[in-house]
């Protein structure tokens, strides 16, 4: 080491300590070091070397005097005496003079410090040594950490953003379709459409919103799942050309409507998969009402299922406004959309294609999507295991609520805690024949089965006082001339797949989810009047 008084060596020293604690990256940290801590330990030159985790490498921040490597990066493997000395954690002294001495953090060595000091260090000059590189490496581990906490902040405001307009979105489309129910409903409830065919109008305006409305929420709810891990598969062997053939089926009204020509190329020999049957048609109908929204009157959509080996491959091509080149990387993110401003043209969440990549994905299959940029239409492929068949026939998809059926006779009792709902129900039930005693409490419904015998039970979960599970329980635990075998039917908001499995596990024979569809509620009610009942 150069000849400096005691003295001013701490002077020195000092000074780089106080620099060092107010560098925040690497750079600034190499540049006290070279120039003001060398000076301070009269070393004619040095080399400062940190290790990038990452890249799995070395990288040489600075050096001076001829000392270090001559390149920016070097392999962990590399043997020069300063490589080496960040490796193993220990000083060395690879020439007279020369001295290496390791970074350490917590045992742990981050990098190196090369130094040129001319003779070796006594006793006393070598504890100086030693304490500035344990501040250059606390330095450098601050400078890190500072960097990994600025990566932080940037994810998080951009998340928060990402939240925001994505419940502005939200607002903006449950408010929209409510806009029109509420409308409709208002002109109709004063008067305001005189004409038979207006009201007409009017109604299927109100289901149609309606049912747009329960989509939103519905696919608002499959997210909290997928980001809760929650989301639960029922699987089964399905025909995944019967499951897009139901799909397109309930998606032609609005092809008609909107003048697009569908062509379907489904595997004549099926196409078996291992997989949930409303998961899967949820998918089909996602991509197909994707399809339909960015498609422009008069388009085409072709949608193929084939067998390709051990894969069953279903896509969905159409010849719509296209994918722009840098949004095709991310359409199946959660809060993202190519267009998410206040004019944007195409409504929806943008929840649709994310929630199809963790369905597929949850299927064990993928799902991918190509365009050749905007005005050139897209095509979205999934890809799942085929099943393996056993001889036994696959599941079909879901069939449509037969809606023709009658209750002539049948002695229902409604227990429905919410009075708008239960008027609803109670007239649903009544315009397919049944009698129908509707009560607003389980209470109240074991009071009426003891002076009126029903012939099935429709029951809402979440009631107050007492939920249905444990109405229910208290039936099933009647003697069977008590009313302890009637057939029920739970109909709830509880809509999971555990919820079912509870009610069915509870002593219910169905579970129908809310909104209900009247028929779909009186085809329940029919089947369990005429099916088992022991």
């Amino acid at each position: 080491m150069r000849d400096l008084s005691a003295l001013e060596r701490m002077t020195r020293l000092m000074e780089v300590t106080a620099a060092l604690s107010k560098t925040m990256t690497p750079d600034q940290v190499a540049d006290v070091v070279m120039n003001m801590g060398l000076a301070a330990l009269g070393a004619r030159g040095g080399a400062l070397l940190r290790v990038d985790d990452e890249a799995r490498e070395y990288v040489l921040l600075d050096r001076t005097g001829g000392r270090g490597p001559q390149v920016a990066r070097l392999p962990l493997e590399s043997e020069l005496p300063i490589a080496v000395c960040a490796r193993s954690g220990r000083p060395a002294a690879p020439a007279v003079g020369i001295l290496c001495l390791p970074l350490l953090i917590r045992g742990h060595a981050i990098g190196a410090l090369e130094l040129e000091l001319g003779a070796p260090p006594d006793e006393e000059a070598r504890a100086l040594l030693d304490a500035t590189a344990d501040q250059c490496a606390q330095a450098l581990e601050r400078a890190r950490l500072y960097a990994l906490e600025q990566v932080r902040r940037e994810e998080l405001e951009r998340s928060n953003r990402l939240k925001d307009d994505f419940l502005g979105i939200v607002s903006h489309e449950l408010r929209t379709p409510l806009s029109a129910i509420l409308g409709w409903a208002r002109m109709l409830k004063r008067g305001m459409v005189p004409s038979a065919e207006g009201r007409e109008r009017a109604l299927e305006a109100i289901e149609r919103n309606a049912t747009l409305q329960a989509r939103l929420v519905d696919d608002l709810l499959d997210v909290s799942r997928i980001v809760s891990g929650k989301l639960e598969l029922e699987s089964a062997n399905i025909d995944l050309s019967a499951v897009v053939d139901a799909a397109i089926d309930s998606v032609r009204p609005t092809l008609l409507a909107k003048g697009l020509q569908i062509r379907c190329a489904l595997a004549p020999e099926g196409a078996s998969v291992l997989g949930d049957a409303r998961r899967l048609q949820q998918v089909v109908w996602n991509l197909l009402t994707n399809a339909i929204k960015f498609t422009p009157a008069g388009g085409t959509i072709d949608v193929r299922v084939e067998r390709l080996g051990d894969v069953t491959r279903m896509s969905v091509k159409d010849s719509g406004i296209g994918i722009p080149s840098d949004v095709l990387p991310h359409v199946f993110e959660r809060f993202k959309q190519a267009d998410g401003s206040a004019t944007r043209r195409h409504g929806g969440l943008g929840l649709g294609l994310s929630i199809v990549w963790t369905v597929v994905e949850a299927h064990g299959g993928s799902v991918q999507a190509h365009s050749n940029g905007v005005g050139f239409g897209s095509e979205l492929v999934v890809e799942l295991p085929a099943a393996q068949t056993d001889g036994r026939p696959p599941v079909r998809a879901a069939e449509a609520p037969h809606t023709g059926s009658r209750l002539d006779g049948i002695r229902v009792l409604l227990v429905e805690d919410e009075a708008d709902t239960r008027e609803f129900l109670a007239a649903a039930l009544e315009s397919a024949g049944a009698e129908v005693r509707a009560v607003a409490s389980a209470p109240e419904a074991m009071g009426t089965m003891a002076a009126w015998r029903p012939g099935v039970i429709v029951s809402d979960i979440a009631m107050p006082e007492e939920d249905g599970y444990t109405f229910i329980r208290k039936v099933r635990a009647l003697p069977a001339d008590a009313g302890g075998r009637i057939p029920a039917v739970a109909l709830t908001a509880l809509a999971r797949p555990k919820d079912r499995r509870r009610a069915l596990l509870a002593g219910f024979q169905a579970h129908l989810s809310k909104p209900a569809d009247p028929g779909e509620l009186v085809a329940a009610v029919a089947n369990l009047w005429l099916g088992p009942r022991s």
